[in-house]
């Protein structure tokens, strides 16, 4: 468990030099449960596939990272964030040991029971990947359930890729909605791709060093599976194919397991992607885990790009006369199975 030195006392109201990079608010929770947030202020869910649970993702896409401060705040009177010592947020990373102590990189601090204000520096870090979850309480003191205790919370994913993102290709309407599907609607000015996951104006004031990627959230024993499809106007945008299997979109930099299909269409406008969680953690379900099982208290996150294409007119291959590439960047957050006090979930 990771804990930050914070101060309770501030207010929003109060004079604060701080910039916030990033406002998720008004968080609420699908049917009062803990490990089911909604982030309405970020996502557009009537257009966000069904069954899946999406977590907020961003990448640091710049050289020199600065360090950046995201802001959430709960919009629900019935749960607040979980206090540790002297008033601080209760910050886990998904994919560490519990109790490893203090997070490289990390501050936060509570401005009020439901607003958590938190500034991530990368280059203090010690990995390119994290993904940390602010843990949640009901108000008024009610029993959490076990997958509340396991998984619940906010969450927010970092992934440090200090590339430059690509040219900017025109972007346009989303259109009609397609079932399990993410449109990709184009890349703004600073070539980060937009999706139609996202509320349209959620870039708006967002430093040209970050970037909003698709992220979300698995439990051991359970799939998720939608497709990315481009929606441009103008311009021929193909995802590329496996040399051993043209049907498959390659990934980089490797394949994870549980990723068993990037199906890519005919014509390389879609990559359908399914995830099967399997991590083998399941096994830690059946008695509370024992000393050295540090894989039933760990998660994990994994973060791969799909790789897509400018082609000219007339050419019929992906791979001829390339004009320029897009890159997009899933995420996947894996919570562990169990807690160190031996609370765990089954499927």
């Amino acid at each position: 468990m990771i804990e930050t030195l914070s101060s309770a006392t501030a207010s929003l109201e109060q004079e604060d030099p701080l910039i916030i990079d990033l406002e998720i608010t008004g968080i609420t929770f699908e049917g009062g449960d803990l490990s089911q947030p909604l982030y309405p202020s970020l996502i557009n869910y009537d257009r966000a596939p069904e069954g899946v649970q999406f977590e907020p993702g961003l990448q640091i896409i710049a050289l020199d990272s600065k360090p950046f401060t995201v802001l959430f705040q709960i919009g629900s009177d019935k749960v607040e964030f979980m206090q540790g010592p002297g008033g601080a947020p209760v910050i886990e990373s998904v994919a560490a040991a519990p109790d490893m102590g203090q997070m490289e990189g990390l501050s936060a601090e509570l401005t009020d029971p439901r607003t958590c204000r938190l500034t991530w520096n990368q280059t203090l870090a010690a990995s390119a990947v994290t993904a940390l979850r602010i843990r949640c309480q009901h108000s008024g003191g009610s029993v959490a359930t076990a997958p509340e205790e396991v998984d619940g919370g906010v969450y927010l994913a970092i992934v440090h890729r200090p590339d430059k993102g690509s040219e900017p290709i025109q972007g346009m309407p989303p259109g009609d909605l397609e079932p399990d599907t993410i449109k990709v609607l184009g890349t703004d000015a600073q070539g980060r791709p937009r999706y139609d996951l996202f509320l349209a104006d959620v870039l708006t004031g967002l430093s040209p060093d970050l970037e909003l990627e698709v992220c979300f959230r698995v439990r051991e024993g359970h799939t998720a599976s939608f497709s990315l499809v481009f929606s441009t106007p103008d311009n021929d945008i193909r995802f590329q194919s496996m040399s051993a299997d043209p049907s498959q979109v390659p990934v980089q930099p490797e394949r994870p397991w549980q990723l068993r299909n990037t199906g890519r269409s005919e014509l390389g406008d879609r990559c359908t992607l399914l995830w099967v969680q399997n991590t083998g953690r399941s096994a830690c379900m059946t008695s509370s885990p024992a000393k050295g099982q540090i894989h039933c208290l760990a998660g994990r996150v994994d973060s791969f790009f799909l790789e897509a294409s400018e082609v000219p007119p007339g050419a019929g291959e992906p791979r001829a006369a390339l004009l320029r590439s897009v890159r997009f960047d899933p995420t996947v957050i894996q919570p562990p199975s169990c807690t160190s006090s031996g609370i765990c979930i089954t499927m």
